[in-house]
């Protein structure tokens, strides 16, 4: 019984001197950690007085050069202006050009999500690209330009197509200008559903261009887009819109491919498509004034058109004045369209008989310019040229004149050739009766 005793005192005294060691070092356990928080109040204060001081060196250093004497806004200015620029290589981004000057500007450049708006791309393989881009732009509207790879093949550049749209259309709200340029027509037939449903798509959209820079592509891989003009035609007459869209560039594509509300409200039309071939078949696509006229007609508000060496083939002619004169049988009636706010036509390069006939098919009491270079006709092949615009050999080229073209608040024409330059400014009126008065 001592003997257990005597162990139990044993190990409570052990048991009370350990307690004592445990308080011990929880006392300097204690005082350690004050030490250390002191230390990292310290080091704290050291790393934010360093922060300070690294800013004010870099700003020092930045002043060296005396744009950065320049307050941020206006640099913010300066650096805008700059990315707008247009430059050959595409693959030169101002932005990342200017995020990499210094520390200062990559601070700004990164805060300044206007900077990033701008987004061009040539093809689809690197789409961390497009991704930063828009990540940086933030809220901005967008200015996107996509072009194909010259290299690319169809289906590559079909692919690349879908991919842009699966991974930019979900910031197609904030697009503002849009420029697509394919090597193939087949690509459009992707972005169609969008531009349908352009009022959630696109609600923001000012300028839209298209182009396909093949030159007479064919469209033998999208028929649809050549066998829309009498399904649009069939809608009525353009209701008020509220569709965003005021300028419309289209290069090679075929006109009737827009919902009528998506452009009742253009303000500028800009067309370009490549001469038409002597051997065109279903598949070729070639720009008809009869489809023009009607295109325009769904056009109310437009004020300028721009023919960019483009001339329609002639297949209209407006009814005659006289039941007793004769109509050409291979000519379509059609009353001139009225276009009660265009104001200007800048064309190049019709023949001068061109002229005439194209203006007797515009109704536009508004107009004010016309700028016109007028190209003279070849030496050789002149009736195979002739025939491919809508001249046909067995009619007088008289036929064609009806009427004056009258244009009673004209202000500027402009009559150019390869020979000289006419220009009239602030004629009273000015009446062409034949097209030999425009040369």
């Amino acid at each position: 019984m001592q003997t257990g005793t005597r162990n139990r005192a044993a190990l409570e005294q052990e048991i009370e001197l350990t307690d004592s060691q445990i308080q011990t070092l929880v006392r300097r356990e204690a005082d350690f950690q004050r030490i250390l928080d002191e230390l990292r109040k310290m080091k704290d204060e050291a790393v934010a007085e360093r922060l300070v001081l690294e800013a004010r060196r870099d700003e020092l250093e930045a002043q060296k050069e005396p744009i950065n004497w320049l307050p941020t806004e206006l640099l913010i200015q300066i650096f805008t202006a700059f990315t707008d620029l247009d430059f050959e290589d595409i693959n030169y981004r101002p932005p990342v050009v200017v995020s990499h000057v210094s520390k200062k500007w990559r601070a700004i450049a990164l805060s300044t999500p206007q900077l990033w708006s701008r987004i061009i791309l040539e093809g689809f393989r690197n789409p961390e690209v497009a991704q930063t881009f828009l990540l940086r732009s933030g809220r901005s509207l967008l200015e996107v330009d996509y072009s194909s790879l010259q290299e690319d093949k169809a289906n590559q550049e079909c692919s690349h197509t879908v991919d842009f749209l699966a991974k930019v259309s979900q910031q197609f709200s904030r697009v503002d200008a849009l420029a697509l340029c394919f090597r193939i027509p087949l690509p459009i037939v992707y972005l169609l559903p969008f531009i349908n449903d352009f009022a959630n798509a696109f609600p923001r959209l000012v300028q839209l261009t298209l182009s396909i820079s093949t030159s007479n592509p064919s469209f033998v891989e999208a028929p649809s887009l050549i066998d829309k003009e009498d399904a649009i035609l069939k809608s009525r007459r353009p209701a008020p819109s509220n569709s965003a869209l005021l300028y419309l560039k289209l290069e090679q594509v075929p006109l009737f491919n827009f919902p009528v509300a998506f452009i009742s409200n253009l303000r500028t039309l800009d067309l370009y498509y490549s001469p038409r071939k002597m051997n065109s078949t279903r598949h070729d696509y070639h720009l008809k004034m009869s489809s023009l006229c009607r295109f325009l007609a769904l056009t109310p508000l437009l004020e300028e058109l721009i023919l960019v060496n483009t001339v329609p083939y002639f297949d209209v002619t407006p009814p005659p004045i006289d039941s007793a004169d004769a109509v050409d049988g291979n000519l379509v009636q059609m009353h001139p369209v009225h276009l009660e706010h265009l104001k200007a036509i800048d064309w190049t390069y019709p023949y001068t008989a061109d002229v005439h006939r194209f203006l007797t098919m515009i109704d536009a009491p508004g107009m004010e310019k016309l700028d016109i270079w007028v190209e003279e006709l070849p030496a050789k092949r002149i009736q195979e040229i002739l025939n491919m615009r809508g001249y046909h050999p067995t009619t007088s080229s008289h036929r064609y004149m009806r009427g004056v073209i009258s244009f009673p608040g004209l202000r500027d024409l402009s009559l150019q050739t390869a020979t000289g330059l006419t220009r009239l400014q602030t004629p009273e009126r000015v009446g062409v009766a034949a097209a030999a008065e425009l040369t």
